[in-house]
């Protein structure tokens, strides 16, 4: 029974065979680091933190890049009743400023960074009240050994995850104590399981599906857990599978992206760069966060398999850090379940078996809810609508947030009256899967960051001075293809539009690291009668051929 956040590592005090191994580029072994030792520190870590004047219900901002320094700061805040901001670690001005912005919006905030052996991301030092982390030392920590936890309701906030790729005007998801216990019950496998399981993932801690999906999860269910920093994988996919060769994990993470870039790596190096790995002991690879391609997902099994890799043993999820991680999760050991439609007729109350096409786009089943998790697809005037008509995606659930804060201040999510939250994806149930078929939320997913339309337009129309939206839409190979519309104002001193269109695609890439697909003329940019754009609306003007 999960009765309490804390308790999951309070109650390891004497646990030294189980806890988090710390795997780095120049060691595959990793250092072993057990959960007493955890929730040792966790607690000295607290004490020094509040005798620097840190509080209960104080935020505090992780620009954190060592995963073991991370997750200390983690649960020391949890400790001591502070809200713990993880963010991915500033690494530039734009980072910087957006850190800055987040710092403004949130009240009595701190800032934790790390300067010793990381003088590639030293940024955050310079903001208001910020502490060097490894500058601490969790043998000095004053007062009695055994404090105990701070008091919390269901209510109190617990964690505050703004996402990776706002800059213009940060929102961070309010997460309760509540919605976290609830969000972890409903990771519990609906079958028992057949073996002793362990985790190994790679995704950044600062991620909902890494920090509450493997680490506090991992706690939860008393399993062992082995953390790779991020960039590891980025330069080394193959060091992954090595690492599981090694560690033996039984679940381990692969998004769609991650796929791609695993069989990029071994088509450069070849198999043998991955010669004697043994994947064997892999029953599960869960692939969320994106769209997910059949096509490659296959390759990835089939490159795979002579190494142990067993088939059928990617599992796809969909999630949203709103719903403390997970909304529908495919059963384990299937097939992917897939739905290949026209993708021009996609359309809200258009039924789904009417526009089955076999040369169309090929979408993936992504399960059915998670335990405590309700979905319901409607149109837009929130009527509810059959299994199989395509609509919005609606869920409810005990894990869904409470709201959010931004620089307005704290809101509520909008919330139907039946208690059903937009998710912004369009979607259909056929059969017992969710297929997620389109987005009205304006991100855009590129190599595993989730960027917004209405960032990379601010930038855009500050340097071409044309009205423009900006759409993300997966292509059939299951790429991210990015399309920029500019409105083609009738004003005698216009831009030539080849070379504005140049400066649009050279704008995104060294601003955002965005690749752009095309650059598309229009007369002008749809909006709703409150002047919203309607980005959706322009998908049918992409041309049939891209």
């Amino acid at each position: 029974m999960i009765d309490s956040v804390i308790n999951l590592l309070a109650n390891k005090r004497d646990e030294r065979g189980l806890g988090i191994t710390f795997v780095s580029p120049g060691d595959i072994e990793g250092e072993f680091y057990p959960y007493s030792a955890l929730r040792r520190d966790a607690i000295r870590y607290r004490q020094i933190l509040q005798g620097q004047g840190f509080q209960a219900g104080d935020h505090v901002l992780l620009q954190l890049v060592d995963n073991k320094a991370l997750v200390q700061a983690f649960w020391a805040c949890l400790w001591g009743g502070f809200v713990p901001v993880p963010m991915s670690a500033a690494g530039d001005q734009r980072a910087l400023g957006r850190v800055a912005r987040v710092q403004e919006i949130l009240p009595r905030s701190h800032v934790l960074f790390q300067r010793a052996d990381h003088p590639d991301v030293p940024a955050a030092g310079g903001l208001p009240g910020a502490i060097d982390f490894d500058s601490l030392d969790p043998d000095a920590a004053p007062g009695p050994a055994e404090p105990d936890p701070e008091p919390v309701l269901a209510s109190t906030v617990r964690l505050v995850q703004f996402s990776s790729g706002s800059t213009g005007d940060p929102k961070g998801v309010i997460i309760t104590e509540g919605g976290l216990l609830a969000g972890l019950r409903a990771c519990v496998p609906r079958r028992t399981p057949r073996l002793v399981n362990s985790l190994l993932s790679w995704l950044p801690l600062t991620h909902n599906l890494s920090l509450v999906g493997v680490h506090l999860y991992s706690i939860c269910q008393n399993y062992g857990q082995v953390l790779m920093p991020p960039s590891q994988f980025a330069m080394d996919p193959l060091s992954w599978l090595r690492a599981i060769g090694v560690h033996r994990p039984t679940v381990t993470f692969c998004p769609n992206f991650a796929c791609k870039h695993v069989l990029k790596a071994l088509a450069r190096l070849g198999p043998e760069a991955i010669a004697g790995c043994d994947l064997s002991s892999v029953h599960k690879i869960v692939n969320g966060a994106e769209p997910i391609d059949q096509a490659t997902v296959q390759a990835f099994e089939s490159q795979l398999e002579p190494f142990g890799l067993m088939r059928n043993v990617m599992v796809p999820g969909y999630g949203l850090t709103e719903a403390s991680l997970g909304v529908t999760i495919a059963e384990i050991y299937q097939p992917l379940h897939t739905l290949t439609l026209d993708r021009d007729r996609i359309a809200v109350g258009q039924s789904v078996a009417d526009i089955q096409d076999d040369g169309g786009a090929t979408f993936t089943g992504l399960g059915a809810p998670t335990p405590g998790m309700s979905l319901s697809i409607r149109d837009a005037a929130g009527n509810i609508l059959d299994n199989g008509v395509i609509g919005e995606i609606w869920i409810r659930g005990d894990s869904l947030s409470s709201g959010y804060i931004d620089a307005k201040g704290v809101h509520r999510h909008r919330l139907s009256p039946d208690g059903y939250l937009d998710t912004g994806d369009l979607g259909a149930v056929f059969g017992a899967d969710l297929y997620v078929l389109g987005r009205k939320k304006d991100i855009i997913f590129v190599n595993g960051k989730n960027v917004y339309s209405h960032d990379l337009e601010r930038v855009l129309e500050e340097a071409l001075g044309f009205d423009c939206a900006v759409l993300g839409r997966t292509d059939d190979s299951g790429a991210e293809a990015v399309f920029v519309f500019l409105a083609d104002a009738d004003t005698a001193d216009r831009a030539d539009r080849e070379e504005a269109a140049g400066r649009a695609v050279a704008t995104l890439m060294r601003e955002f690291g965005v690749p752009t697909t095309q650059v598309v003329w229009v007369g002008e940019i749809p909006r709703t009668q409150t002047g919203k754009k309607e980005r959706f609306a322009l998908q049918s003007l992409i041309p049939a051929t891209v």
